[in-house]
């Protein structure tokens, strides 16, 4: 399932900026909840389909 296009237009979707460094996209610390949360409910409504 690809969820980039949808999760570049969400604010909390870049977690690289929110850490004030921008020398590169830090991808593995993403603000919770929300990102993260909306994948897990695209995966789980494909699932249940």
């Amino acid at each position: 399932m690809d969820v980039t296009g949808m999760s570049l237009y969400r604010k909390d979707a870049h977690p690289g900026s929110y850490r004030g460094l921008h020398s590169g996209t830090d991808c593995s610390h993403w603000c919770l909840p929300g990102l993260p949360d909306t994948w897990n409910l695209l995966l789980y409504s494909a699932y249940i389909s």
